[in-house]
């Protein structure tokens, strides 16, 4: 688990990914997960609910962006893929909304797929975006996760395609 402060004037945020998971669904399929939470003790947060591949770090965007890579490689065509963040928390103006002094869980969850006759490689998702705003004294101030707190938004490994190695 990891769990780090943000610094906004005068608080500090608290938030924390709790799990990671790969599975291959099919030969061509996979299923990756990535749970986590955030919350502020005395400040209203709002989180992305929508998702957007390949985007990279972008605190203006109110989107988590997402990457497959293999091989340490950004897979930028030949896969399909669909993202979706799941909450318990309110949807305000299409974002999740976490009441000052509470905490939310999320977990993103993607698909992929690859093409059949693409050759065998062991696949991961990483979180490349991960914006948040926070009410401070009746102002909205945008944050994001930066490249490091980011490197921990990542998932195990999976392998697809291995009838075509």
């Amino acid at each position: 688990m990891l769990l780090v402060g943000v610094s906004v004037p005068h608080t500090v945020a608290a938030y924390a990914t709790t799990a990671q998971s790969a599975s291959r669904l099919t030969d061509i399929h996979a299923l990756f997960t990535i749970t986590y939470r955030f919350g502020h003790g005395s400040r209203d947060m709002y989180l992305p609910a929508a998702t957007a591949w390949n985007l990279k770090q972008d605190a203006s965007e109110k989107l988590l962006g997402y990457e497959v890579m293999t091989d340490d490689e950004t897979v930028t065509n030949g896969i399909t893929t669909a993202g979706i963040v799941f909450s318990n928390a309110q949807l305000v103006h299409s974002q999740y909304f976490i009441p000052a002094g509470e905490t939310r869980e999320f977990t993103f969850t993607t698909i992929i797929r690859t093409q059949p006759e693409t050759t065998e490689a062991e696949y991961n998702l990483g979180v490349t975006n991960l914006p948040f705003q926070m009410g401070v004294d009746a102002k909205i101030y945008q944050q994001g996760l930066n490249q490091f707190e980011l490197s921990n938004y990542q998932t195990p490994t999976v392998t697809l395609n291995p009838t075509n190695s």
